[in-house]
């Protein structure tokens, strides 16, 4: 059985500022809530909603980050997804996502995700 990946959507997030937390024994501890944006793919597309943050802990010895982000989409035919993001930079990066709330989303229980990072803005 061969391994195939396909696109399954664009995430455009917005972000506020980040909030420094000051260090801990694992790094730097940053956490940049999630305000708003939007994301389609194939047969599916609708907005980001302000519920989740990014919580990060930077790395000065390695220059690495370790990256925890929690988030939920809105379809736009109302559906709901919740995403739970695990990264770690420059590593491979490796995401989960997954549906609490009703049937429309199946296809996306469970799943893991492979994803490219950008960033974009000032």
């Amino acid at each position: 059985m061969a391994l195939s990946l396909r696109p399954v959507m664009t995430i455009e997030a917005d972000l506020a500022e980040s909030l420094l937390l000051g260090p801990t024994p694992v790094g730097q501890r940053m956490v940049v809530p999630i305000t708003g944006g939007s994301f389609s793919g194939p047969g599916i597309s609708g907005k980001v909603l302000p519920t989740g943050s990014d919580w990060n802990y930077y790395r000065p010895q390695d220059e690495g980050l370790e990256i925890w982000a929690r988030y939920d989409l809105q379809t736009d035919d109302g559906h709901y997804i919740s995403i739970i993001n695990e990264d770690m930079l420059p590593s491979a990066r490796r995401r989960q996502m997954q549906n609490e709330s009703d049937s429309m989303a199946l296809p996306f229980m469970a799943r893991m995700a492979i994803c490219l990072i950008s960033f974009s803005g000032p």
